[in-house]
């Protein structure tokens, strides 16, 4: 049996200085090709689980407890150069609001090429299309001209 490619143990994320929880008690663990879905009302804390996960918070907030390991290593007990490695090439944060992930005043194609560059993902633009290709399959997007040029 295979260890959890993600294992979130007792995450707790207060407001810094203050003491008071923002999320608390928060473990799961997911295996490889599993999906873990958050369901909460706004304001539930379901983002900040999320950006807790990359080892990070929002200003005023701080992870105060807990582990988060990815493949075995603890995130949280890395640097900050050794977990921005992780993001993006290990493991990324996809927001809830679309707004949020991809700018309306920029074609798809150009977006996307930017992170796979920003993460050091392929040698040259060629490689990134090819990479970019097959995450759109993997999330059964389309990965026509059309769709790119939006």
């Amino acid at each position: 049996m295979s260890s959890p490619v993600l294992e979130v143990d007792d995450l707790r994320v207060e407001v810094e200085d203050r003491g008071m929880d923002i999320v608390d008690d928060i473990s799961f663990a997911i295996d490889a090709g599993e999906v873990l879905g958050l369901v909460g009302e706004s304001g539930s804390g379901k983002s900040t689980v999320g950006l807790a996960v990359l080892g990070h918070t929002r200003r005023g907030a701080a992870i105060s407890r807990g582990a988060v390991r990815i493949e075995g290593r603890d995130i949280l007990r890395l640097s900050e150069r050794q977990r921005r490695a992780l993001r993006g090439r290990t493991v990324s944060y996809v927001p809830q609001d679309p707004a949020s992930a991809l700018n309306p005043g920029l074609r798809i194609r150009l977006q996307l090429e930017e992170i796979l560059e920003a993460h050091g993902w392929g040698e040259s633009r060629l490689a990134r299309a090819a990479r970019l290709a097959q995450m759109l399959d993997e999330v059964l997007l389309p990965k026509d001209d059309k769709f790119l040029s939006r």
